[in-house]
């Protein structure tokens, strides 16, 4: 389960490791995404976690576990309570095996919420375990003290959410702030004890880099009198461990040695300092898609079927010397033995960038980095910097990164980000493919449940364009919409002209926009059912079927975006197991033309970093409409034949690496 730590990891990383979150909601500075039901990661009922706006790093995970652990069970993995009686000291002569049954030194302290609910802090481990109805709710895992013991004086923590028990919008309202908390006089007697849950027989290694564990296995803490021996002389500060390092145990918890805080209150040590001491700064992992499908057609009295096999590997190394400073390169490779191009291996880069900030006030990304504007899922006329999807219902995007260099403000008064973006391609004209160019973005929250985003470009050699797009969450539907004024197009545009065709020009500013609702609700609290739709309206558009014939024929021709008017119609229906089962119906319309096409998916979670696609595809509507495409010989004589569409099925795998 890839996950994030408290403190290092940013809101790119969170999406990047775990996709769309079914909930996103601003709460005081923070954003907060909450992955609930069939999103929740495995072993999990729901883990929400909130980012802030300023820093733009995490600051906490609530994880709700599926088995609440026990109090004995959290005695034994985490520490009993602080000033209780230490267990025995294990004789150095005793084996091995009996020596690694103590318990750890960390400690908890009762403390009561502002809503009169108690919790276990474990300060030195940056944990805080809350209870309902005297058994383990959730998990909080926030950024830990650098204190030796808990602070009782300290102010409590926030309540953890409350689990969704009706359909939770994809911008779901925030809950109210809490007022600040008075410190408790006198902690609440401790819960009785609950039964202990199934010891686990999983023995595997804690997760990889970015990830966080919810299995209770033990953490390894170095006592107060053995520290010593393990930091190291010139330690100055605690940092994560990762997979394959040889950092310390107590560096992944974040526990402070005595010797570590009097080399940091001295003031002394520099930046080479902090690098030289982090050796383990560099995370390697990837993602593997293997698809395997099947294209029937029909050329006149011929049926035919055409297999793929293609495979998409991408692969990413992630670099932190410094805390505020990271480097970050994903490449790919693209394969398909029964493709006559991709036979041949095709590498690419997909991301290579850096970033750092000023201040903690502006922070600065260069290099080629993936960005999405928009608020709906199929449509994104207000994503100026990429050009559109052109398989929206893969499920996997293959476009890759934009070459900028990307500014980014938080104005966290106002609850607002701005990004400034300057921009370099080779997509310009023949005679000068360089051209240069800029955008600038505005994102601004309205209240708890919505955000409102303003985006213009200016491209070298193209009309400044402008957008607006807004999601909000109401009641239990959520609502999108943007709109873009556009003065030109990357493609021709034609018109008939006589008895045949002509280039025709763009006229004035013309508008594009899109819009949807979804909402969702349960079924005998195992199922879920989500609906969404969502339409598109293109100024730019064709009303004539003749002209898909030109479009093929002069490249022009763009799917999705050809006609004038298309609808979408989306239903999931999931259920909580194991597995996380899904089957997905959808329904993509162009209206004028009459043409449909429908597609089932069907998915299945078959080992924590696996998934398995099933899916099928069938087109509907006259022939010669747009999703029933073959070409009008009266339109373009010699226009290549092309089969006529019957359907397309297949199998993906997709494993994270």
């Amino acid at each position: 389960m890839r996950g994030a730590r408290p403190g290092v990891t940013t809101m790119e990383e969170l999406l990047e490791s775990f996709g769309e979150p079914a909930q996103r909601s601003t709460q005081a500075e923070d954003v907060v995404l909450g992955y609930w039901n069939e999103t929740a990661p495995a072993g999990t009922r729901g883990v929400q976690f909130r980012v802030s706006q300023q820093s733009g790093r995490l600051q906490r995970i609530d994880v709700f576990p599926e088995t609440p652990p026990s109090r004995a069970l959290l005695d034994e993995e985490y520490g009993p309570a602080c000033g209780s009686a230490k267990p025995k000291k294990a004789d150095k002569k005793k084996p091995a095996d009996k020596a690694s049954k103590k318990k750890p030194a960390a400690c908890y302290v009762v403390k009561i919420t502002s809503g009169n609910r108690f919790y276990f802090h474990y300060a030195t481990l940056g944990l805080a375990i809350f209870f309902d109805q005297q058994q383990v709710q959730s998990l909080a895992y926030v950024l830990p003290s650098r204190a030796k013991r808990p602070l009782k004086k300290e102010a409590p923590l926030d309540e953890p959410p409350a689990l969704p028990q009706k359909p939770e919008p994809t911008v779901a309202p925030a809950p109210a702030p809490e007022p600040e908390p008075t410190v408790a006089q006198a902690a609440p007697p401790e819960p009785a004890p609950a039964p202990a849950p199934v010891a686990s027989s999983e023995t595997t290694p804690p997760p990889e880099p970015l990830s966080f564990d919810t299995s209770l296995r033990r953490p390894t803490v170095v006592e107060t009198e053995t520290a010593a021996e393990t930091a190291p002389a010139t330690a100055k500060a605690p940092t994560t461990a990762r997979a394959g390092s040889d950092t310390p145990p107590d560096r992944a918890l974040g526990v402070w040695t005595e010797e570590e805080e009097n080399s940091n209150s001295s003031g002394s040590g520099s930046l080479l300092d902090e690098v030289n001491s982090k050796n383990d700064f560099l995370d390697v992992g990837g993602f593997f898609y293997q698809r395997a499908d099947l294209a029937g057609s029909r050329l006149g009295t011929d049926t035919q079927l055409q297999p793929r096999f293609p495979a998409l590997v991408r692969v990413y190394l992630d670099a932190r010397p410094m805390e505020r400073l990271r480097s970050f390169v994903v490449g790919r490779l693209v394969y398909d033995p029964l493709d006559v191009t991709l036979s041949t291996p095709q590498p690419g880069l997909d991301q290579l960038w850096f970033n750092f900030d000023l201040g903690r006030l502006v922070f600065i990304t260069v290099g080629r980095q993936q960005i999405k504007w928009g608020s709906s899922q199929i449509w994104n006329p207000t994503d100026f910097l990429q050009q559109p999807n052109p398989q929206p219902l893969e499920g996997i995007d293959l476009r890759t990164g934009v070459d900028m260099l990307k500014l980014n403000v938080p104005i966290a008064p106002l609850g607002a980000h701005l990004t400034l973006i300057a921009s370099a391609d080779l997509h310009g004209p023949a005679e000068d493919r360089l051209r240069y160019g800029g955008a600038v973005r505005a994102d601004v929250a309205l209240g708890p449940t919505g955000e409102l985003g303003f985006s213009a470009s200016f491209l070298q050699q193209r009309r400044p364009r402008y957008g607006l797009d807004l999601s909000m969450g109401v009641g239990p539907v959520d609502l999108n919409a943007e709109v873009a004024l556009v003065r030109d197009t990357d493609v021709r545009l034609w018109e008939r002209a006589g008895t045949g065709f002509a280039q025709r020009a763009f006229g004035g500013p013309k508008l594009l926009a899109s819009g949807g609702l979804s909402t969702q609700f349960r079924l005998a609290d195992l199922y879920r059912v989500a609906l969404r739709f969502e339409g598109f309206y293109n100024s730019l558009g064709y009303d004539d079927r003749a002209f898909l014939t030109l479009l093929q024929s002069t490249g022009d021709y763009r799917g999705l975006f050809f006609g004038r008017y298309y609808a979408m119609g989306q239903a999931i229906f999931s259920r909580r197991s194991s597995f996380y089962p899904s089957l997905i119906f959808t329904n993509v319309v162009n209206v004028l033309d009459r043409s449909l096409l429908s597609r089932v998916d069907f998915s299945l979670l078959v080992t924590p970093s696996t998934r398995i696609f099933i899916f099928a595809e069938v087109p509907f509507g006259e022939r010669g409409s747009e999703f029933l495409y073959q070409p009008d010989p009266t339109v373009v004589e010699d226009a290549a034949p092309v089969g006529l569409g019957l359907f397309r099925a297949g199998i993906n795998i997709r494993m994270r690496m």
